[in-house]
């Protein structure tokens, strides 16, 4: 590891592949530090050849080409790789770092551009009625409002007193059909509020929780109510990194039994514009 002037770190790697390689297996995981590190928000796994071959690839496999190519540009080409020593001092760029990435022991640096996002909802629902169990749904509908921003309109009954919820939160990519990406939480919200240390994906939720709906941000119990707000996804919460193409987001309350509370899903487009040199 070397350390320049103005603060910026990278790897100085010499590596010396002496077989011809015409497969490359990359993995990329993150991993926050609570007590201990633990998995948070990437794991990818592409093999390279291949990936590079092909050209049309999933979203994971285009972030980590991109970072290739523009960190590594001179070993950025098709296989075969191999047969050669490898020299390079590898920096990471913290463009490639999501905008809502929590505080703790990450790298946060002057942008030297600005990179916008544009998010456009194209549905948003609530699951089928017949899912629900214990909670009525009286109405759910999508609302567009002046300012082209779209919203779910929501009533919800909740009948019994409840003292555990938990949260999921799931994020698919639409390729040939949606797959996951990049996203897979899940949280108990009444403990995660009443405890007050939250892990990285408990404290987006709950961001998102108390910024979009704060008549609902309190702790237990809940029900035992009618719910009605109309909710709106904020565009701050999408992260930086997140490649253009289209989505869907799942969101779903389930209680202490697994039975589906509130199940709700949002189809957008996400497209990257605005980069200043």
């Amino acid at each position: 590891m070397e350390q320049h002037q103005n603060g910026t770190v990278n790897l100085n790697i010499s590596l010396t592949v002496p077989i011809v390689l015409n497969y490359i297996e990359i993995t990329v995981k993150t991993f926050y530090k609570y007590t201990t590190y633990r998995p948070f928000m990437i794991d990818w796994n592409i093999e390279l050849c291949r990936a590079y071959h092909l050209g049309n690839i999933n979203p994971s496999a285009v972030l980590v080409l991109k970072i290739i190519a523009e960190t590594l540009p001179e070993y950025y080409y098709p296989c075969p790789h191999g047969n050669r020593t490898y020299v390079a001092a590898w920096l990471l760029d913290p463009k490639f770092i999501p905008e809502t990435l929590p505080s703790a022991q990450y790298i946060k640096s002057p942008k030297k551009g600005r990179i916008t996002h544009s998010l456009r909802i194209t549905k948003m629902h609530c699951v089928d009625e017949l899912s629900y169990k214990i909670t009525t749904v009286n109405h759910c509908q999508m609302e567009q409002h002046g300012n082209g921003t779209m919203g779910l309109n929501i009533s919800l009954t909740a009948p019994t007193v409840l003292n555990y919820i938990e949260v999921t939160v799931k994020l698919f990519y639409k390729y040939t059909t949606y797959r996951p990406f990049m996203i897979d939480w899940a949280i108990e919200l009444c403990q995660t509020y009443r405890s007050g240390r939250f892990n990285p994906s408990a404290a987006l939720v709950l961001k998102v929780i108390e910024e979009s709906l704060p008549q609902y941000y309190y702790p237990c119990p809940h029900g035992n109510q009618t719910y009605i707000a109309v909710w709106h996804f904020d565009p701050k919460f999408i992260p930086e990194a997140l490649p253009s193409g289209n989505y869907r987001l799942d969101v779903d309350f389930r209680d202490t039994k697994n039975a589906l509370l509130l199940g709700i899903q949002v189809y957008g487009a996400v497209r990257r514009q605005g980069l200043v040199g």
